[in-house]
């Protein structure tokens, strides 16, 4: 019987004991510490076709002829905050392990914070907001756009290029002899 009874009260000093252990774990965590912000790269899938095909420009930068895809980078900035913690939080199953291999002299040990633990969140802000587009081509009019980053995956744009206006420019046209015609621009040019 009083094996028995032992038996039973065993396994609830156990339970205690890791309990009391958990709790002692948890009290050597320390509070979150705010740090300054973070910058991280945050893409941004940009396609453009046009018709005709032109030369892409973004911030008076060449990237290639339309049609093309290719990325914006954009720095999204996060929050950061970090604390302390023991390995009872980052490590439970090592430091139950060691504990119990060193015969629990691991324990008080394992209560000490040795490790840190780092969380980021996304604020929804860009240092990087906006980039000017722009498309030439021969003979046409540039287009032109402004996209801003607000944390989209794809943006894509297609634009009509209009032709260039012609520029009437007055002539006055002889026929010599043999029916050549000779063209003589009449804007105050020698010969004129």
């Amino acid at each position: 019987m009083r094996t028995m009874a032992l038996s039973t009260g065993h396994p609830l000093k156990l339970l205690l004991i890791v309990a009391a252990v958990a709790l002692f774990a948890n009290g050597c965590t320390t509070a979150w510490k705010e740090e300054p912000p973070l910058y991280r790269i945050a893409q941004t899938h940009l396609s453009v076709t046009s018709s005709p095909p032109g030369k892409l420009y973004i911030d008076d930068m060449p990237i290639g002829v339309t049609p093309i895809a290719t990325y914006l980078n954009c720095e999204e900035e996060m929050t950061r905050r970090t604390r302390n913690v023991s390995y009872w939080q980052t490590e439970p199953g090592y430091s139950t392990l060691i504990t119990v291999l060193s015969l629990g002299l691991y324990l008080p040990f394992s209560a000490i914070p040795a490790d840190s633990e780092t969380a980021t969140t996304p604020t929804g802000s860009y240092k990087t907001k906006a980039f000017r587009l722009r498309v030439e081509a021969d003979g046409y009019t540039s287009w032109q756009e402004t996209v801003r980053c607000t944390g989209q995956k794809d943006v894509a744009f297609s634009s009509a290029l209009a032709p260039t206006p012609s520029v009437p420019v007055a002539t006055d046209r002889s026929a010599p002899q043999g029916g050549l015609v000779i063209e003589r621009c009449l804007n105050n040019q020698p010969g004129g």
